[in-house]
């Protein structure tokens, strides 16, 4: 079904108008392609400069419930969330007369990572477009106890599995620092900061940073997953500590201001929020993502803070978001002076691209794709590769020798990694438990002093090996928690009591 928008010939001349008509047709394809996809509710707003074109809510955002989504119905963006850091960071580094290739030791004297070349020239520039060569160490964050600083310090603790600016590898820990960046230069926090410098400008009211405020209030949208063919309810996740990387909570009404800015070179309302020039050096590519998924791009590159790629030979830049229960594209052509922003209440799901990519066509009168089958094939090849990534199969039934390697005594205790945190292997009526973060996971016997560690609730297992010495004594505990290939297990050591 193709829906063409507009007149092009109005919109190159910006005669861009919205009948009642139109939009009932916009809303109906939105809406029938929602309920194809199995989304509880969608939120969808097309900008052009200063003008919202078109935007609305469809389906629920609490099934239970039945309450519906509209354009103030609040979500979580995820790491749609970075944007907003890099700018609060470029706002910084012009009121301090600061730069973006300054050695960041110079700036934070006690700055270190594990690799010594990393420590001395790593950059703002190389952290804010994920050349650092660190991977992504993501489950340091998961249900983590440390602080932003504890985290920004323990950095220095994490493998690197490349050098620094040999490759893009994305990564939240490494946005979770420019944050703290910020903290100690600014003597603010990072929410202060954003607020201050960005949602108040923009009169991004509705805007915030924690799950626990969002909760405290109406209009929000509830978390939800596939389960086969339902859709379940679940928790939502506190991003809270990860804020820089992906905790900013909105809608489509302050992300169509947010839009505007970036089309507008950094302007709102006749008043500057960042220089033109700033601005552009966040749009600039920085470095290479690899080929493009679809002929119509044919390559990604990574500024600061975005994705800026070449679409249908048209500059689009774009972050997209996705966490527990939610999905979210943000993205614009600065030079057909368009954005789009699409928010989801379901995880894992590539609508909302699928979205974008058909209304710029419409919009820019191109010639039709289907995109909807492209990202279908698309989004079943990508939870394919998570159930491959969570089902490795390590069998426990042709071992020689059943028995472990030691005494079970052997291997009970505590363990800690400074950045991972603590682990503790407990027996309970004869059999092995690992504790770990939220998680208590009953361990199989694999080989020597290996063990398979099984996780029923995600459908995971892997494997966890003792390192134990010529007296019995266990010296470590190793855990392949970074699948980065390159990187070596996360060795946990004793607790010493």
């Amino acid at each position: 079904m193709n829906v063409y928008f507009y007149n092009k010939e109005h919109f190159a001349m910006g005669e861009v108008r919205m009948n009642s008509a139109v939009f009932k047709l916009i809303s109906f394809w939105i809406d029938k392609l929602r309920k194809e996809w199995q989304i509880p509710g969608i939120a969808i707003s097309v900008v052009q400069k200063n003008q919202v074109l078109f935007s609305s809510g469809f389906g629920e955002r609490n099934i239970k419930e039945k309450l519906p989504v509209n354009t103030e119905t609040l979500f979580p963006i995820a790491s749609s969330t970075k944007p907003f850091t890099t700018m609060a960071l470029s706002i910084l580094l012009n009121e301090q007369n600061m730069d973006w290739d300054t050695p960041i030791k110079q700036y934070w004297p006690s700055f270190q990572m594990k690799d010594s070349y990393a420590t001395d020239h790593l950059t703002l520039r190389d952290i804010a477009c994920h050349r650092s060569g660190l991977p992504r160490h993501d489950m340091v964050l998961n249900n983590t106890t440390l602080t932003r600083e504890e985290i920004a310090e323990s950095i220095r603790f994490l493998d690197p599995n490349l050098p620094a600016r040999y490759v893009w590898q994305y990564s939240n820990i490494m946005y979770i620092l420019i944050g703290f960046f910020i903290e100690q230069q600014t003597g603010m926090t990072w929410e202060e900061w954003v607020k201050k410098k960005i949602f108040e400008p923009l009169d991004m009211n509705s805007s915030l940073f924690s799950i626990k405020d969002l909760q405290q209030l109406d209009n929000y949208a509830t978390p939800y997953t596939a389960v086969g063919d339902d859709i379940i309810e679940i928790p939502f996740s506190n991003l809270d500590i990860q804020g820089p990387a992906g905790s900013i909570i909105s809608n489509v009404k302050d992300l169509s201001a947010w839009l505007s800015l970036l089309l507008n070179h950094g302007q709102i309302h006749g008043n500057s929020v960042v220089s033109e020039a700033q601005l552009n050096e966040m749009l600039f590519p920085q470095i290479v993502v690899g080929p493009g998924e679809f002929p119509e791009i044919p390559y990604s590159l990574y500024g600061l803070g975005w994705f800026v790629e070449v679409y249908r030979g048209r500059k689009l830049i774009s972050h997209g978001g996705n966490t527990t229960g939610f999905s979210t594209h943000i993205s614009f052509m600065p030079d057909d002076d368009i954005g789009i922003v699409i928010l989801a209440n379901k995880e894992v799901t590539q609508l909302p691209e699928c979205m974008a990519y058909h209304m710029y066509d419409q919009i820019l009168g191109l010639g039709p794709i289907d995109w909807n089958t492209r990202f279908k094939i698309k989004n079943e090849q990508l939870h394919q590769a998570l159930a491959s990534m969570r089902n490795s199969d390590y069998s426990i039934t042709d071992i020689d020798d059943p028995a472990p390697s030691h005494p079970t005594s052997c291997y009970l205790g505590e363990f800690n990694h400074p950045a991972y945190g603590g682990a503790v292997i407990c027996e309970r009526e004869g059999s092995l438990f690992l504790k770990y973060k939220d998680a208590e996971l009953p361990l199989y016997h694999y080989n020597q002093n290996v063990f398979k560690v099984v996780d029923e609730q995600n459908d995971a297992q892997f494997l966890i090996e003792f390192n134990v010495n010529e007296n019995g004594r266990c010296e470590c505990l190793n855990m392949p928690l970074e699948p980065t290939p390159g990187v070596k297990d996360i060795s946990f050591q004793p607790v010493k009591k």
